[in-house]
């Protein structure tokens, strides 16, 4: 580190002196360069800021230390989180060079004053143009984005716990797709219990270090009275212990279901054991939770305790996780019902009560407030209480994370952008009653958290960033681009093996460097694409399985011709002798290693149809070729990875293709090893496996982006091959082959920008009730509730009756009217200069359904005396109902049970229900009535 901080700037300073007045096209390219340097300048001054704020914090630590000096704790909570990331990374990597890539220590470190200047003591180091812009992590895939940001997720848990915030949500992560969600979840799991060991060991105060997995119901529970909670056991009644375990899985069906569906941290985090799912239930409270089977884990230190990792809603909102991890499509609930409402806001500082018992905070009825909250067995919080209890410090997360960003685009991306603004606009009415808790810079204004947007691929941010998040600074990218195509200022291509002295003179950096990932087409001519593709996979099945036998079983005699035959099929090129080299003097074991390390064909189809086709034929043509060739194969171990298989058994294929011998042991049979994965593009994010380095692309995907992040898959450890067949009616992908090198050199050139406008009219519109429904049933309650004296409590305003919406408006004219257009207005982003032409159209048509609702829809006999949840549900428009997703956009389908299936057999209503499941969930429980809801 400390060469790259002496080398850097004197890197930024020779490329601002360099003299472009000889170059080609001198104007265009001297402007660029200049721009350039200008990006180059900002990011070292970035990581200085960042090493100035942890000096200023040492020289602290050092004199007094972090008990004792607040300007101590950004030190000591740099101190945590490296010691803590160092321990992740060990048992990650299964190594003991356990140390930062260049480019995560100065992302982390670049980002620091952005955080610690959240505290007085450092506040003179906020600037705005820095800290307040959205900061896209921009690395490519297997680069170790993920571990930058767990790194500066990790210091800012630190550092709240030792600046005083000791319970509430940190931050945000958010992922686009379900799936991804799980993946990353558990990653980000094992990083927290790292994180908490430390936390423990050093003393800091405050609740464990904890995960929300807000998901959904088709991922978990949203509440305990979900179908299918009741089946697993209580922690008191049946102790985690494996054999308990093993008895209920074994008998008891709902159990099983439920584990299937929502056991989302098969592994514990802390120690590595299996986990179960238990209840446990505490002063009238019950919270569901995972927990580790061994007792003497540091997760339950001799008594049985849940993970700190929370599944169903009820239980996040009431304990308020210091992580909310989960998919975007949960952004919707913040204005979708007034309960759920309410209690997410709660979460975020605007809780009136908690129980003293539990720890949990509550959000109590209109009635259940003129008698307090003692009534209740509660107690009051600060500031809803003026003499209540502090829990909230700084309540707002201070950062959010969104990975994969470049998924949010079309209409995900629209929606997503529409709802993070106005859950900024939420947070910036409730920091009004929250003054004093809520943290703010010199000149007083809300600080709002800061935004960071990883993906691998991604074309044209600026503008995609602009309408997801807009802020009022541009975008910033980190790291950014170098002056050479092959160099950045912290990652070069890394080179040859020392032995290899030939190789690394090679002035050619392509030949010098290490091989990653081998890219080759088929074309076929004449043969359906089907075909081709299922006789590439046989041929190379085929082929695994002859060399594992010769090298494994067939003596000198087979290792000689096993590595002749692989000599004879060296391609030609620079690296052939090389190549020949090598394989001439490896041993049997070496050669057998190599061969295993490319045993499981890992097959992408561009949609399900393709892949049950190619599943359907593989098996039966890999057989036939063994049988010609003279060699016995009764089938080969196939598996599939969709969107709609459920998430445990994707889980299961994962853990049996990483399940590898340890060095020195036998490898075991081939005929009773996994060799072939079929998978969508759900394969395409998150599935990081060291053995899968075969790949085959059955088509072109349409979009090189994901062409880019499916093809990373493989070759992310070891030297890995892609293979494309290419549908041959499609002309692109017939062109594609033709220009098969150059295409590959500039695939990220390719990547098209996120189609994304947040000013679509339509989507504002679908937007309009759940905005509308968050201010009324939300903001207004939170904030009067935090406002009004303790003896008038019970004057909180409750919305969710449209004859109180209707009084109010009475009493307050068109001013009422106002106030909700201008929440609205802030919610969608008609603020700062962000607003487009035609802005008085917006505000005009925002208005237009505000009269509409509550001058005169609501002035009907129909609903003017109902609540506004019945009016809601009883709208058959979608446009005229808040969303229950960022998906929820188009009008729902219906499915109709027929009394009879094809052969004329009469259904019954359990044989409807299980299907029914089925559908909804993708997988049922046929244990009984009480079917489980599962699935993903």
């Amino acid at each position: 580190m400390d060469t790259w901080l002496k080398e850097l700037p004197s890197q930024v300073k020779t490329a601002e002196g360099l003299d472009l007045s000889d170059t080609a096209g001198a104007a265009r390219e001297a402007d660029a360069f200049k721009a350039d340097l200008l990006k180059w300048r900002s990011e070292l001054n970035s990581v200085d800021a960042g090493i100035k704020c942890l000096q200023e914090s040492k020289t602290a630590w050092k004199a007094r230390g972090a008990q004792t000096d607040k300007k101590a704790v950004v030190f000591e909570a740099w101190l945590a989180m490296n010691e803590a990331m160092a321990d992740f990374m060990k048992a990650r990597f299964k190594r003991d060079d356990n140390e930062w890539r260049l480019f995560q220590l100065a992302f982390v470190i670049a980002n620091i004053p952005a955080l610690a200047s959240r505290i007085p003591e450092f506040a003179h180091l906020f600037d705005e143009k820095r800290d307040d812009a959205v900061t896209l992590l921009y690395f490519a895939t297997g680069g170790g984005k993920s571990e930058a940001f767990f790194g500066l997720l990790l210091f800012n848990l630190m550092l709240d716990r030792l600046r005083g915030k000791h319970r509430g949500v940190t931050s945000l992560i958010r992922y686009p797709l379900r799936l991804l969600t799980i993946q990353q979840a558990q990653r980000c799991a094992r990083v927290l219990a790292h994180g908490e060991r430390v936390r423990r060991s050093r003393g800091y105060g405050g609740e464990p270090l904890s995960i929300g997995f807000w998901v959904g119901s088709g991922g978990s529970p949203n509440r305990h009275s979900t179908k299918g909670v009741k089946s697993i056991p209580l922690a008191s009644a049946a102790p985690p212990t494996p054999a308990n375990e093993e008895a209920l899985r074994s008998n008891d069906s709902k159990y099983s279901a439920a584990m299937r569906a929502w056991r989302k941290l098969p592994k514990c985090p802390f120690c590595g054991s299996e986990t179960a799912l238990r209840l446990f239930s505490e002063h009238g409270d019950q919270t569901l939770g995972h927990v580790c089977t061994d007792i003497k884990c540091d997760s339950n230190s001799d008594t049985w305790r849940p993970l700190p990792f929370y599944i169903v809603d009820e239980d996040i909102y009431d304990l308020a996780p210091s992580v909310l991890l989960g998919t975007v499509d949960k952004l919707a609930l913040i204005g979708h019902s007034g309960r759920t409402i309410r209690r997410i806001y709660g979460m975020f500082g605007a809780a009136p009560w908690y129980s003293p018992a539990s720890g949990r905070l509550y959000i109590p009825e209109n009635k259940e407030l003129a008698a307090g909250p003692t009534a209740k067995g509660m107690a009051g919080v600060y500031p809803a209480y003026k003499g209540g209890q502090k829990l909230f410090h700084d309540p707002f997360p201070s950062l959010i994370i969104q990975d994969e960003a470049h998924l949010l685009d079309e209409s995900l991306g629209t929606f997503a952008g529409l709802f993070e603004s106005t859950l900024d606009a939420i947070f910036a009415h409730l920091a009004r009653p929250l003054t004093g808790l809520v943290a703010v810079d010199t000149q007083g204004k809300r600080r709002r958290a800061k935004v960071i947007a990883a993906s691998a691929t991604v074309s044209d941010p600026e503008r995609q960033l602009e309408h997801l998040y807009q802020r009022s600074i541009p975008a910033t990218q980190f790291p950014e681009p170098g002056p050479s195509i092959y160099e950045s200022f912290y990652a070069k291509p890394s080179e040859a093996a020392p032995e290899d002295t030939e190789r690394r003179a090679n002035p050619d950096v392509e030949i010098a460097s290490r091989q990653a990932r081998v890219y080759t087409a088929f074309m076929t001519n004449g043969k359906p694409h089907t075909s081709t593709s299922v006789s590439v996979l046989s041929g190379f099945h085929l082929t695994v399985t002859r060399l594992f036998d010769l090298l494994t079983a067939g003596g000198d005699s087979g290792l000689h011709e096993a590595r002749d035959e692989l000599i004879g099929h060296i391609s030609a090129g620079p690296l052939q002798a090389l190549h020949q080299q090598a394989l001439s003097i490896a041993s049997a074991s070496e050669l057998a290693t190599l061969v295993d390390l490319h045993r499981i064909a890992l097959t992408y189809v561009t949609n399900k149809k393709g892949g049950d086709q190619i599943m359907a034929a593989e098996a039966e043509e890999t057989r036939k070729r063994h049988l010609n060739e003279g060699i016995p194969l009764e089938g080969i171990d196939t598996r599939l990875i969709t969107g709609s298989v459920e998430q445990g058994e994707i889980q299961g294929v994962v853990d049996t293709a990483q399940r590898r011998v340890n060095p020195g042991e036998t490898l075991p049979p081939i005929r009773e090893q996994m060799r072939s994965v079929i998978a969508t593009s759900a394969i395409s994010h998150g599935v990081d496996v060291d053995e899968f380095n075969s790949m085959f692309f059955a088509g072109m995907p349409s979009d090189i982006a994901e062409y880019i992040q499916a093809s990373s898959r493989v070759g992310r450890t070891h030297i890995g091959f892609v293979v494309l067949v290419p549908t041959p009616q499609r002309r692109r992908d017939r062109h594609i082959v033709h220009v098969y090198d150059i295409f590959h050199r500039f695939l990220e050139r390719m990547v098209q920008p996120a189609a994304i406008d947040r000013w679509a009219e339509k989507a504002i519109e679908r937007v309009f009730p759940s905005l509308f429904q968050a201010y009324l049933l939300g903001v207004i309650p939170s904030r009067e509730l935090l406002r009004l004296p303790e003896d008038e409590k019970s004057k909180t305003p409750d919305f969710s009756f449209i004859p109180n919406v209707r009084a109010e408006f009475k009493a307050r004219g068109d001013a009422f009217l106002d106030e909700i257009d201008k929440f609205v207005e802030l919610a969608v982003g008609l603020r700062d200069g962000f607003s487009p032409e035609g802005e008085e159209h917006y505000r005009r048509r925002i208005d237009q359904r505000t009269r509409n609702l509550i001058v005169d829809t609501w002035s009907s006999p129909v609903w003017g005396s109902g609540t506004m949840d019945g009016f809601f549900k009883g709208q058959t428009d979608p446009m005229l109902k808040p969303m229950t997703s960022l998906r929820d956009v188009d009008q729902g389908g219906v499915i109709q049970a027929s009394l009879r299936d094809a052969t004329g057999h009469r259904q019954t209503l359990p044989e409807v229900q299980l299907v029914m499941d089925m559908v909804r969930n993708g997988v049922a429980d046929s244990g009984g009535a009480d079917n489980t809801q599962t699935g993903d």
